[in-house]
């Protein structure tokens, strides 16, 4: 059983360490592989140049491809009231991407001179934009401060957030006001200088961001953890009722077996104080019943009567034991129903028998040892008995009762048996017959 339960638990505390290995991997690889989405020089975008014009205003914008880089060269006017040259960057089919996994956008990007652009993600919006208004594609922007330098400018999506204008002309509110990349169409940087003309070249765009988000991940492994937990309580819990199932079986068991061992020391105990022939109580039985006798009577007195099988060694020798052990059992018989209710009797030993008659006195006790004399010489068995009486005296000595009432015993042996004697210390010529037919 230990061995099983140590398996049981080994079995738990390796699927624990597995979902342990795989968590550490799961965030490690979530980590390690970042998934990218990048716009570069590769033939599958295409770099677009607008400006003022379009609004009636004098700046020109041109984009071409200069090697890997997309560059936009740019003269700003002053005719329109807010300048502005815009270089685009489209895909070739007419297709949306879902960026909103990103969590950073990188540029690398240098300018002529030092210029602040703004950097626009056109998202389509399925509640606005109509795709025949540019306008109503969602600006998500975030303005960018560029030098001389070739570098490398990191953002993150907090740093974007769409013009107010917009989301007033649109009546958008809530979750449509936020930054949502999930449809982006196009990409865009203006020019947000007043005059002036110069270059601005850009090598690189790219998103990047976990394949499973953060704070998802951190979400399902949490309900995983929990689950797992779950698991683990319920079957702990599960083990906990077998185990208990299992102790309460031990406990009904060794119940059980207590009951046959306390029924089987009560078989032993009455063995051990009865004696097996006769179904009487042996010598150890009758001491103990005299005993008791004797503490809850307060010192009552009481009566002795032995009684001895006459010539018994005969009636085994000419009739066998078989024949012997049914005498011994009749006169138990006979004597049982001669005895009153709290007299007791037993096998004293061999062919002897004892009786105690508490609250009897010695003359009592011969008027009941004759009847009980007379009923077995007119038994079917052929066979007699002789007795001895003895009464206690105050002091209530079982041993020299007892030594008086065998030598009333022995006197009855040697006046021919088969018949009653009381103590010496008493008239051993008491008339029991005639006593008896006056009871």
């Amino acid at each position: 059983m230990n061995t099983l339960k140590t398996i049981s638990s080994l079995k738990k505390e390796i699927v624990v360490a597995l979902f342990l290995i795989a968590t550490l991997a799961t965030v490690f690889a979530n980590q390690m592989v970042r998934r990218k989405f990048q716009i570069t020089n590769d033939g599958t975008w295409n770099c677009h140049a607008s400006d003022d014009r379009h609004d009636g205003g004098n700046s020109t914008g041109q984009c071409n491809v200069d090697g890997s880089s997309f560059k936009l060269r740019y003269k700003i006017g002053k005719k329109f009231h807010s300048p502005y040259a815009i270089m685009s960057f489209r895909p070739e089919s007419d297709k949306y991407f879902d960026l909103s996994w990103a969590e950073t956008v990188s540029i690398k990007i240098s300018a002529s001179h030092e210029e602040h652009l703004l950097f626009q993600i056109r998202n389509f919006e399925s509640a606005f934009s109509d795709k025949s208004d540019a306008v109503s594609r969602k600006y998500n922007e975030a303005v960018l401060k560029v030098g001389p330098q070739l570098s490398e400018i990191i953002l993150n999506f907090d740093d974007f957030n769409v013009p107010s204008w917009w989301q007033e002309r649109y009546a958008a509110q809530g979750a449509n006001a936020r930054v949502d990349l999930s449809q982006a169409e196009w990409f865009e940087f203006t020019t947000r200088s007043k005059s002036g003309s110069g270059i601005i070249q850009i090598e690189r765009i790219a998103f990047e961001g976990h394949w499973v988000s953060m704070a998802t991940m951190y979400q399902y492994l949490l309900w995983m953890w929990l689950g797992i937990a779950l698991s683990v309580l319920l079957s702990r819990v599960h083990d906990l009722r077998n185990e208990l199932a299992r102790k309460r079986q031990i406990q009904e068991q060794l119940s059980e077996t207590n009951n046959k061992l306390e029924l089987k020391s009560e078989e032993y105990s009455i063995m051990a104080r009865q004696d097996s022939l006769t179904g009487l109580m042996n010598r150890l039985g009758i001491h103990e019943s005299i005993q008791q006798h004797v503490q809850n009577k307060n010192g009552t007195n009481f009566s002795i009567v032995l009684l001895d099988l006459d010539n018994f060694k005969s009636i085994n020798d000419q009739h066998g034991h078989l024949y012997g052990d049914e005498v011994l059992c009749d006169i138990a018989s006979i004597t049982r129903e001669c005895l009153r209710k709290d007299d007791m009797i037993a096998r004293w030993g061999g062919d002897e028998f004892i009786a105690v008659l508490p609250g009897a006195s010695e003359r009592d006790a011969a008027i009941l040892a004759e009847k009980i004399r007379t009923q077995v010489s007119s038994s079917r068995l052929k066979y007699t008995c002789s007795f001895g009486i003895a009464e206690t005296d105050s002091g209530i000595d079982f041993r020299e009762t007892f030594k008086r009432a065998d030598d009333a015993l022995y006197r009855s042996k040697d006046e021919g048996r088969d018949r009653v004697n009381l103590s010496s210390e008493y008239d051993s010529k008491v008339d029991t017959e005639n006593d008896l037919v006056a009871q």
